[in-house]
């Protein structure tokens, strides 16, 4: 039997209504609340954290954990007590060329590895930060849309963005393991995970996991996969699922499983993803979080949760 651990993220939120302000919703205690109930009455135990409430202190935090019987597995950097910066949501200043900004976020993350130590979890996501020369998320949605509905094909939008990462990725690449060299003694007891991410422009792509991970061997530097964001790397040309999941090798700690219609953050089982080849991956990996979009209805994330345990636990679907 797999012996994982599976959970899920406190990014489901009941009762989230889409045309709210997501900043603004996501530090408010009661839908916090009703997530960790909510989550409880799956029949899951453990949790990745995802937005805090500011005002929730950790001992809260960990009353109520106990309380609904929870274990914290991973979070997703940050969980100290800031307010949420849209420009820096999770630590993605950590691959900035600007220094200050860089500090700042390896200042944060490391309050955020210490407070995840105080709560028992294991592993920070990190999401490192993209190369802003070559930002765009209306171009990218846009190009995703259209290749999954086979109205275009993704060759001008890759060799756009691919120009633009070969000029610049190595300036972003050179800070990130900067900052990296800064955390990996802040907080011994804990795991920073690189998550693969859904944008091209984003940090880490195959190549550099590799690197990062070479230059790190033997550190508390790991591999976070998210199956959904690797798939609109595959789909638009960018790399293979395989090729970063190959990349990580014996470093792949986690599992962000979730599914893709034309966006991501669906309920595992009921999109474009094949689940039979990753699940000779999620097998290798030691935590596995169901990671499922804020509105979801309860009753699909129960489905996806028990679409996820069986196939981990009783083989091909």
């Amino acid at each position: 039997m797999n012996k994982s651990l599976i959970g899920i993220s406190t990014c489901f939120r009941p009762g989230y209504d889409p045309k709210t302000d997501r900043q603004k919703y996501f530090q408010l205690v009661n839908p916090f609340l009703n997530s960790l109930s909510a989550i409880s009455e799956t029949g899951a135990r453990y949790i990745e954290l995802s937005g805090l409430p500011v005002e929730f202190t950790t001992g809260e935090i960990e009353d109520r954990l106990n309380e609904m019987n929870l274990k914290v597995l991973s979070a997703h950097n940050y969980i100290d007590e800031m307010l949420f910066n849209p420009a820096d949501r999770y630590g993605d200043d950590l691959a900035s060329p600007n220094d200050v900004k860089r500090n700042v976020a390896i200042e944060r993350t490391i309050k955020s590895a210490k407070r995840l130590k105080q709560l028992k979890g294991k592993v920070l996501v990190l999401h490192p930060g993209s190369i802003t020369e070559a930002r765009g998320r209306n171009e990218f949605w846009k190009t995703v849309s259209d290749v999954i509905s086979r109205k275009a094909s993704y060759e001008d939008y890759k060799n756009k963005i691919m120009k633009i990462r070969n000029e610049f990725s190595s300036y972003y690449l050179e800070s990130l393991t900067k900052s990296l060299e800064a955390l990996i003694d802040s907080e011994k007891d804990i795991v920073f995970a690189l998550e693969c991410r859904n944008y091209p422009y984003e940090l880490p792509n195959a190549r550099e996991l590799k690197l990062i991970l070479d230059e790190f061997r033997g550190k508390n530097i790991s591999y976070w996969h998210d199956c959904g964001h690797a798939f609109f790397n595959e789909l638009l040309g960018f790399y293979k699922q395989q090729e970063i999941l190959d990349a990580s090798k014996t470093r792949l700690i986690g599992f962000h499983i979730h599914d893709v219609k034309i966006h991501d953050h669906q309920v595992p089982g009921t999109g474009l993803l094949d689940w039979n080849f990753l699940k000779t991956y999620i097998e290798r990996a030691k935590y596995l979080i169901i990671e499922v979009a804020p509105d979801t209805p309860y009753n699909d994330l129960k489905k996806g949760f028990d679409f996820a345990r069986k196939l981990i636990h009783n083989g091909d679907l």
